[in-house]
Formats: C-alpha cells, structure tokens, sequence
C-alpha cells in the first residue's frame, strides 16, 4: 500500500481523499465496483483492505449480493449453506472442477431476480456457469447481464435444471449458452445471446420454448440451437445475424425428437450454416428474411 509519506518523498503534486462504504448493505455492490474502477486508474491509488463481507437473510438478497469482490455469507436456515453432500431440502451448495466453485441454488418455490443496468453475474472461471438452479419452482430474471468466458466445451452460463417454469426479460448472455434441463415452460422477452464459443442455445426435455425478440450475435458451435426432446419451440421476430456454425452436420436449429418447431417474422443475416436445420423438415420459417447467408 502506497503510503502519504511516500508520495510526500516524490515532490509531486498530489490529492488525497477517504471514502467509506455505504450503511446499506444492498449498495455495497455498486460501491466496490466504483472501488475496483478507481484502483485501476492509478497505480499509486491507496485503498484501503475492507471487509467485503455481506450477510443475506434470503434468496434475494443472495442475488443482489452477487457482484465482482463481494464474499457471501449465507446466516439463515431458510437457505441452507453446504460443504459436502446434498441434502433434500432448499439449500445452497458449492460445485467444483478443477478448482473452480460455483454456487448452485436447490429445491427453492420461487426466485426472482430483478436487476438494474449495472447488475451483472459473472462465470468466477473457464468452465463454470455464471447462475445455476436445480429442482426450483419459479426462476424469472428482469434486467439482468450474465458473462461468461467464451470456451468450446464450456458449460452453460446460465443453467435451469428441473426447474418447472423459467421467465427470462431483457437478460443479456455474452460468451456462454443459455442451458435448459427437464424444465417446464420458458418463455423469454428480448434476449440476447452474443459471442458464445458452443453454441447459443442449448435445450433437453423441454416442454414448451417461447422467445420473442430474440437477437442471436456472433455465436458458433456445431449448432446454434441445439434441441433434444422439446415438445415445442415458437421464436417470433428474432435478429439471428453473423452466427458461425461449422462441422459436417453443422446447422442454426439441430433437433432430436422434438415437436413443432417455428420462427417467424424474423431476420436471417450474415449467417454461415451448412444446412438450416437437421433434419430440415423440423423446422418452419414463416414471413423471414434471409439476407447473405451461407445456407
């Protein structure tokens, strides 16, 4: 740590100023993000270690606790903090590969997520989901960004398993797959998928797939959407533009026992597939325009 003194020795001019976090614990995250910009600026900026611990009573407060620097400490039995094994009821429990850990939320009724312009979940490394759920009721996200770090055989950034209704609004996913397992019904409303390195769309026994204003962006993979066991897929006006797909049975849509599966009044830009979809009866596309494609 760069000491007054030190800078005093320099004979340079200097400004020196104290800055201390905030009483509400929900603005700690927006705080310490202000604190990461500003130790980058400078390398002669001092800040002090501060504890960035932050204690949640419940699933929400989880969530917008999650933030680049803040440490979680769940102190409630509503959510059940776990080291090993996996118990039957609602709890939080850590994965690990390769010494990456992320938390997966299980068994909760209902989660909802409401973000602001600045609230963004991050993959902590190659290999790990930004956000993972397993046997929850109600997952719905409003507003929110999730990175992750763009890998060929990488997981899902975002990943619902058994979960028996996902509602997705204005979530922007970059460099990973949306990953969808045994779940109900999942409606989306402005989501967009860019730069993902296996694919943007990844889905297994699903029931029913609704997305509207869709915006597909430079994602690549074997497959763009990859569906197994989806009873039915309805995209309406989606942007699906500068999408690479690449391998003998490279395609947008790449289904496997699967239903009724549409996109309509949709555009198709700067594509490069193979084929559109395999197999190409699996898929109708209604009132679209495709422009400088590939396929």
């Amino acid at each position: 740590m760069m000491r007054i003194s030190d800078l005093i020795a320099k004979n340079k001019g200097f400004i020196s100023f104290e800055f201390f976090p905030p009483k509400e614990r929900e603005k700690w995250p927006g705080f310490f993000g202000v604190v990461d910009r500003l130790a980058r600026f400078d390398k002669d900026l001092s800040l002090p270690e501060v504890d960035r611990t932050v204690h949640v009573a419940n699933a929400r407060e989880f969530f917008q606790a999650l933030s680049p620097g803040v440490r979680i400490v769940i102190d409630t039995e509503e959510l059940d903090l776990t080291e090993a094994g996996r118990p039957t009821g609602p709890h939080l429990r850590w994965e690990s590969l390769d010494g990456v850990a992320w938390p997966v939320l299980h068994g909760l009724d209902r989660v909802i997520i409401q973000g602001a312009d600045e609230c963004v979940l991050r993959s902590p490394a190659k290999g790990a989901p930004a956000l993972s759920l397993e046997d929850c009721g109600l997952l719905a996200l409003d507003n929110i960004r999730l990175e992750g770090i763009p890998d060929e055989k990488g997981p899902p950034v975002l990943t619902a398993v058994r979960t028996s209704e996902l509602r997705l609004r204005d979530v922007r996913i970059f460099g990973g797959v949306l990953g969808l397992s045994k779940t109900g019904t999942v409606t989306g409303l402005n989501l967009l998928v860019e730069g993902s390195e296996s694919g943007a769309i990844l889905a297994k026994e699903v029931e029913r797939l609704s997305l509207d204003n869709l915006v597909l962006r430079e994602n690549k993979g074997v497959a763009i959407i990859s569906l197994e066991q989806v009873k039915a897929m309805q995209v309406r006006q989606a942007l699906i533009r500068n999408n690479e797909a690449k391998g003998s049975d490279a395609a947008l849509v790449k289904a496997s026992k699967s239903g009724k599966l549409a996109i309509s009044d949709s555009y198709l830009l700067r594509n490069d597939f193979k084929v559109l979809a395999i197999p190409a009866s699996g898929l109708e596309l209604k009132d679209c325009t495709k422009k400088k494609n590939g396929f």
